[in-house]
Formats: C-alpha cells, sequence, structure tokens
C-alpha cells in the first residue's frame, strides 16, 4: 500500500508503519505520473481521506478517469454533496462521477453535521489505507471485487 500526502509532517513512514512506500506529494500528481508510467490498472483501489477539497477534487478529476477497480472517498453525506458538485464544476462527467463510492465509511447513525466514518473493511471491497491521509493506492493491488 502506498500513501501519498502533500504534507510532510503526516507522510512520514514512523507515522505509517504499514504502508509500502509514504510518498510526500501533491496526491493529483503523484496518481497521473503512476498511471502514465503503467502502474496503476484494473487493480488498483485509491481512496481519499483529507475531506479537504484542496486534495479532493483534483485528485478525484484524476483517479476517476482512470481504469482502476475502486475510487472511494471519506466524508459527511455533505462533504458528498459539495464534493459531487465541485466535481461536475470542474468537468468531470456523470458516468465518471457514477465511479466513485461516497461516503465511503459506516454509518453510525449521528446525524446532520455529525457523521463520521470508520474503516469500510466491512465492505466486500478491497482494504484499503487509514483515515486522514489523501490518498491510498496498493503497491500490491488486490483483485478486484466479484472478479
Amino acid at each position: 500500500m502506498t500513501v501519498c500526502d502533500a504534507r510532510p509532517t503526516f507522510a512520514t513512514a514512523a507515522r505509517l508503519p504499514g504502508a509500502d512506500e509514504v510518498v510526500v506529494r501533491w496526491p493529483h500528481q503523484y496518481l497521473r505520473e503512476e498511471a502514465e508510467a503503467g502502474r496503476i490498472d484494473r487493480r488498483t483501489a485509491l481512496t481519499v481521506l483529507t475531506h479537504d477539497p484542496k486534495f479532493d477534487i483534483p485528485l478525484l478529476e484524476v483517479a476517476l478517469r482512470l481504469d482502476v477497480a475502486f475510487v472511494g472517498a471519506m466524508g459527511s453525506r455533505r462533504t458528498h454533496e459539495e464534493r459531487e458538485a465541485q466535481l461536475r464544476a470542474a468537468g468531470v462527467t456523470e458516468a465518471e462521477l457514477a465511479r466513485l463510492s461516497s461516503p465511503i465509511g459506516l454509518d453510525l447513525g449521528r446525524g446532520p453535521g455529525g457523521d463520521r466514518g470508520l474503516d469500510r473493511r466491512g465492505d466486500h471491497r478491497p482494504p484499503v489505507g487509514r483515515c486522514g491521509h489523501p490518498a491510498v493506492a496498493p503497491r500490491r493491488p488486490h483483485p478486484p471485487p466479484h472478479a
């Protein structure tokens, strides 16, 4: 699993001992370069975990246009609605947007303004990442769900 975060304070091997690789870069730039180099494929799962549009929107614009197994994003339902609107404004098509699984996490029933998520390992998708980091892409990809 690769964790990519533009913030060097958060992207450290000490904070992320389970990661195969920790990359300090803008996630959308890193993802684009990895895709162009042929290191992203249909077995790749990508999650966006920051809840911050300056990371989320550019990264999702790239991710939703790639042929990958899964693209998901953490956040509340309100964050999801705002994110969808921003992606549409950025030119993401409805077909591309339909590929986004969001919000990922378990509904803890906290209601409006209090949504909180947990790791989505209970879902039948590849287990990926830790909360709080913009992008996670498995280095040793899992097969697509229901392959």
